[in-house]
C-alpha cells in the first residue's frame, strides 16, 4: 500500500496534570505497517524536531484504555513526550471511500463521554491532501481538571464587611490579619498570614499557610483545595463565598440580594425576613381566622460555650443547631436567626397545643444531637417559649414579646424546657 506524502506536526507538550498518563499494553500490528509509518515519518520530519517517544508506549495497537477506569477499546496507543512525561491518545484509521469505511469519530466521542472525559485539543501529524488516510491526536483531561472560568471573586457573606467583593485576578492573594495581606481580616482568630489563593490559570486553589485555627471549606478543614463555584470559605469568623463563571457580576448581585434575607453564618432566614414574614402571616391569619403560632428559643448558657471552647466553637454550634432543626420543619414554616443565639420558628395554621408538641420535639432533637468541634464534644440544650395568635395581638413585635415572655419563664424554670 502506497502511503501519500504527509506533513508532520508535533503534538503539543503539556503539563502532566493537564493530560491523562499511564502505561499501556497492546498487541502489535503487522510489522510491515509499522515499518511503512516509520518511513513516512522519517521523510516528513526532521530528526531534531521530534520528541523521543517513551518505550512504554507502543505507537499503535488495540488495547483497553489506560487513561481512565472506563471500559472500552480503541485503536491506538499513547504517544508520550519524553520531556514532560505527558501522553496524548493517538487514534488511527484508514478511510478508503466515503461509503465503504466506518468513521470511528462517533464511537470515540461516545466513549470519552462515558469515561467523563473531554477532548482537549486536536493535532494532525498525518494530513493527506486527499483526506484518504488520517490520524487524529487528541490530548484529553478530566472534567475536574479543566480550567475554571476566567472571572472569579470572593464575596463576604458573614463578617464586618458584609457584601464586599474581592476579585481574584492575580496569581497569588494572601488572606490574613497582617496589614500587608491582600485581604485583611482584623480578628484574633485569624493568623497574620492565614492562607493564600493561587490562580494557576487552569484552576484557583486555596492553601492554608500553617494558620493557628485552620482554614475551612464547606465546614471541612483543608490544607489545599481546588475551589469550585459556590464553595464557602471560613477564615477565623469571616465567611466568604467563592463565585466563578462567565458572568460573575450577575452572580454577585444575586448573592447580595440573598444576603438581605439569609443569615450568612447559619444559612437560615435573618431577622429582617422573619419580621416581614410574621407581619404578613398575622394579617393573613386575622383575615381568614386561621391559627398561627410562634416559637422562640435560644441556647442555654451559650456564653459559657464561647468562654470555654472559643468563639469559633460557638459559631459551629449555631450553624449546626440551625442545620439540625431545618431538616425537621415543614415547607411553609419559617426558621430564622432572631439575633445572637436566639432563633424563631413561624408556624402557620398550627394551634397552641400542636405548637407545644412540636416545640418539645425540637428540644429533644437538640438535646440528642452531637455538637463536636475539632476534638471537643459540646453539650447543647435549648429553652423554648411558645405563643399562639390571639385577639389582643395585632403586630409582629407584640407577638414576639409574648413568646419571649414564655422563653424567659422556661429559663427561670431551670432551662432545657418548653413553656407556653
Amino acid at each position: 500500500m502506497a502511503w501519500p506524502r504527509a506533513s508532520w506536526s508535533i503534538a503539543r507538550c503539556v503539563r502532566p496534570k493537564a493530560t491523562a498518563t499511564g502505561t499501556c499494553s497492546c498487541r502489535r500490528t503487522s510489522i510491515a505497517r509499522q515499518e511503512s509509518r516509520r518511513q513516512v515519518s522519517a521523510r516528513a520530519t526532521p530528526a531534531r524536531s521530534r520528541p523521543r517517544p517513551s518505550s512504554r508506549c507502543p505507537r499503535e495497537g488495540t488495547t483497553t484504555s489506560p487513561t481512565s477506569g472506563a471500559t472500552g477499546t480503541y485503536t491506538a496507543a499513547e504517544c508520550c513526550c519524553s520531556r514532560t512525561g505527558s501522553c496524548a491518545v493517538v487514534i488511527s484509521w484508514s478511510r478508503r471511500s466515503s461509503a465503504g469505511a466506518v468513521d470511528p469519530t462517533t464511537s470515540w466521542n461516545a466513549w470519552t463521554k462515558s469515561a467523563e472525559l473531554r477532548e482537549f485539543c486536536y493535532d494532525h501529524p498525518w494530513v493527506s491532501d486527499t483526506g484518504r488516510n488520517k490520524t487524529v491526536v487528541t490530548a484529553i483531561s478530566k472534567i475536574s481538571d479543566r480550567p475554571v472560568a476566567k472571572e472569579a471573586c470572593l464575596v463576604v457573606i458573614y463578617g464586618l464587611e458584609l457584601g464586599k467583593k474581592f476579585n481574584l485576578n492575580r496569581p497569588q492573594i494572601i488572606i490574613g490579619r497582617s496589614s500587608k495581606a491582600d485581604i485583611q481580616i482584623d480578628q484574633e482568630a485569624v493568623s497574620r498570614n492565614h492562607c493564600k489563593i493561587i490562580n494557576t490559570g487552569n484552576a484557583i486553589m486555596l492553601r492554608d499557610m500553617g494558620s493557628t485555627n485552620g482554614t475551612y471549606v464547606n465546614d471541612e478543614m483543608i490544607d489545599e483545595y481546588v475551589l469550585r463555584d459556590g464553595d464557602f470559605i471560613k477564615v477565623g469568623r469571616c465567611i466568604f463565598k467563592f463565585l466563578s463563571g462567565n458572568n460573575i457580576e450577575n452572580a454577585y448581585h444575586e448573592e447580595i440580594y440573598r444576603l438581605t434575607t439569609v443569615d450568612g453564618l447559619t444559612q437560615v432566614f435573618n431577622r429582617r425576613y422573619f419580621v416581614e414574614t410574621l407581619e404578613r402571616e398575622i394579617g393573613r391569619a386575622l383575615r381568614y381566622r386561621r391559627d398561627l403560632s410562634l416559637i422562640m428559643f435560644d441556647i442555654d448558657r451559650f456564653k459559657g460555650v464561647n468562654d470555654s471552647f472559643g468563639h469559633l466553637a460557638g459559631d459551629h454550634v449555631l450553624k449546626h443547631l440551625a442545620s439540625v432543626i431545618k431538616t425537621r420543619i415543614r415547607r411553609e414554616d419559617v426558621l430564622a436567626r432572631y439575633g445572637g443565639e436566639e432563633f424563631a420558628i413561624v408556624l402557620p395554621e398550627i394551634d397552641l397545643y400542636n405548637a407545644m408538641q412540636f416545640a418539645e420535639k425540637v428540644r429533644k432533637l437538640v438535646e440528642a444531637a452531637e455538637f463536636k468541634f475539632e476534638d471537643a464534644i459540646i453539650p447543647v440544650t435549648v429553652s423554648i417559649g411558645v405563643a399562639s395568635l390571639r385577639g389582643e395581638i395585632e403586630d409582629a413585635l407584640e407577638f414576639v414579646k409574648q413568646a419571649d415572655t414564655h422563653l424567659f419563664a422556661a429559663k427561670e424554670g431551670g432551662r432545657n424546657r418548653v413553656m407556653g
